[in-house]
């Protein structure tokens, strides 16, 4: 269950009102529909890169006055976690943290120049209901032993913290990157997300901004404060 809870400097944010169970598109924070927000808006979500956009790969096509962007290894999105969230530390991080959902979901935002609105279309692409593995942090390494539907994952590695809620991975050569946004709710679920977005735009026609995010959600091993829900 959901509702409306936060206004942040009038952009809309949605959190759960149950501690006792999450769903995949939770602590998200979007732009206001109406179009004379919606621009202002997402340049305030996206305001604070602080370096975290360093290894930003982005892909651009034309076709028929149609301009497509996708760009991956990115912290810009108009949809994200909530920005209340911003709290994270290497401090705050070390243990081991256990997966509770897993998944992958699309926030879709589109106008038209005949509209004065967006619609919003927010579709699950992967819904994996009961994950397996954890994530541990000791000092500046990371531990990852996940497994989904998709297959196990394990890797292990160094990591840093920009501006509480970026997470920038590295081998233990070379240099941060691939940023992750992350953060702790109130109820201490660690929220981590890897974002890609895309922009089809027709000049004086129509625009339609998609942003993509997969997301980990865990809780620190030993706790059950939280279950999953479809």
């Amino acid at each position: 269950m959901k509702t409306v809870c936060i206004i942040v400097g009038y952009i809309l944010a949605l959190t759960t009102t149950c501690a006792q169970s999450i769903s995949l598109t939770d602590f998200l924070i979007f732009p206001r529909l109406d179009s004379t927000h919606w621009y202002h808006d997402q340049k305030r979500i996206n305001s604070n890169y602080d370096g975290a956009g360093a290894c930003e790969t982005c892909f651009t096509t034309t076709e028929d006055s149609v301009r497509n962007t996708y760009c991956i290894q990115t912290a810009f999105g108009h949809a994200r976690l909530d920005t209340s969230f911003n709290n994270a530390s290497s401090e705050r991080l070390q243990g081991k943290w256990t997966a509770v959902k897993a998944g992958a979901f699309e926030v879709l935002d589109s106008t038209s120049d005949s509209m004065d609105r967006f619609v919003r279309n927010i579709r699950v692409l992967d819904d994996q209901k009961a994950p397996a593995g954890f994530i541990e942090f000791t000092g500046n390494k990371v531990h990852v032993d996940l497994t989904t539907t998709h297959g196990r994952q394990r890797d292990r590695g160094r990591y840093m913290i920009r501006n509480k809620q970026f997470m920038l991975a590295r081998k233990f050569i070379g240099r941060a990157c691939s940023p992750t946004i992350i953060g702790i709710t109130p109820n201490g679920l660690l929220v981590m997300d890897v974002h890609a977005y895309g922009m089809r735009i027709k000049m004086d026609k129509y625009f339609v901004f998609t942003s993509r995010i997969t997301r980990l959600i865990l809780q620190r091993e030993g706790l059950q404060t939280v279950s999953s829900v479809p």
